[in-house]
């Protein structure tokens, strides 16, 4: 397979953003290769990701996985996985058994760029961010939940960037300020397929999107 790799933009940041979330890139010792996989119980998730991927690497030969909860879709690259690399050395976030976590992180060149860091932390939150509303109390919540406390702090920093003001909880970034929301609207906001699939959420089977906007109506 003939690959060309593309400079970093907006497509490649909105990838980087679904790997760090839902995905992983792992040498494969079945395979003998690596693997570049996204897991979503979402179907508009997981064709997202492989538009994405299509318009980045050409023409790829999916797989689709269930699993427990979910399904993954993945595909097979060394040559992708090591392009990749250079932006995360590793894009695990799960804690190692010893307690200490993988190094992977948010380059720089994302980072401190407002373009940049608008599609990677959309993509981030479509995956692992939610909105809630509870008009009763006028209780407005983005919440974007993340257990790597050197990714969290790379986030808080792409939030920074674009002058959007979230309070650091435990294993999340939280806005609950109605202007930080609207900030987070207009710079960042969720992909169209992103759902609520918190089958415990009042809100679950809804469009991020349509409760980000009810937040602010």
């Amino acid at each position: 397979m003939k690959v060309s790799f593309p400079p970093l933009d907006k497509k490649l940041c909105s990838l980087i953003g679904l790997l760090l979330s839902d995905g992983s890139v792992y040498f494969d010792k079945s395979k003998r290769t690596y693997c570049i996989q996204f897991t979503n119980k979402i179907v508009g998730m997981r064709n997202y990701f492989k538009s994405l991927v299509t318009d980045l690497f050409g023409d790829i030969k999916f797989s689709e996985n269930k699993c427990k909860n979910a399904v993954s879709v993945r595909f097979f690259s060394k040559r992708i996985a090591e392009f990749l690399f250079s932006f995360s050395p590793t894009y695990r976030t799960l804690r190692f058994p010893d307690g200490t976590y993988p190094n992977c992180r948010i380059p720089d060149e994302i980072k401190y760029s407002k373009a940049f860091s608008s599609e990677l932390l959309k993509a981030f939150a479509s995956c692992d961010g939610t909105a809630h509303f509870n008009p009763k109390y006028s209780n407005r919540i983005i919440e974007v939940r993340c257990f790597h406390p050197e990714l969290l702090r790379d986030l808080f920093d792409c939030f920074s960037t674009l002058d959007i003001r979230c309070r650091t909880p435990k294993n999340a970034l939280r806005i609950t300020n109605r202007i930080e929301i609207g900030k987070f609207r207009d710079s960042v906001g969720f992909l169209e397929e992103s759902l609520i699939c918190d089958s415990n959420s009042k809100h679950f089977g809804e469009p991020k999107l349509e409760i980000l906007n009810r937040l602010l109506s």
